[in-house]
């Protein structure tokens, strides 16, 4: 099993935040300002685990798009003010946080990072205690 760095993509239609500038140090950060670029992305790379932020009065349309690929972890929704959040895309819940504060937002989107690579660990390590159980089954006393 292969551990994938997750990607982070950011859809603004203005990209005027700060957001993206404090995330840029991860190399997985694409930024998208064009909803059609940013759905064919996302479509066209199903074998990446997606950390998705949209920051715009797209919500609706983009959760339409993208909500039920298995490949969208998470959606961080970016809004100056809760009361933004469309009743539209209260129906994908699910997957979706919002936030009014950027820093609450980066704080989170780390934190969701860090279980999915602790989980990614978790795995690991019961495979490799799986190999280890099975080597133990071919070990030859020396002698």
């Amino acid at each position: 099993m292969f551990i994938s760095v997750p990607t982070i993509i950011w859809f603004d239609s203005n990209l005027t935040n700060s957001i993206p500038s404090k995330i840029s140090v991860d190399e997985n950060l694409r930024t998208f300002t064009d909803i059609s670029s940013c759905t064919s992305y996302i479509k066209s790379h199903s074998d990446e685990i997606i950390f998705l932020i949209v920051s715009d009065s797209f919500i609706s349309e983009i959760m339409k798009e993208i909500h039920d690929l298995s490949n969208i972890s998470m959606i961080f929704y970016f809004c100056i003010s809760n009361k933004s959040y469309t009743d539209s895309a209260t129906k994908f819940h699910s997957k979706l946080l919002t936030f009014d504060d950027e820093d609450d937002l980066i704080q989170r989107l780390w934190s969701e990072m860090e279980t999915y690579f602790r989980e990614q660990a978790k795995q690991s390590t019961k495979q490799a205690n799986q190999c280890k159980e099975r080597a133990k089954k071919f070990e030859q006393s020396c002698g």
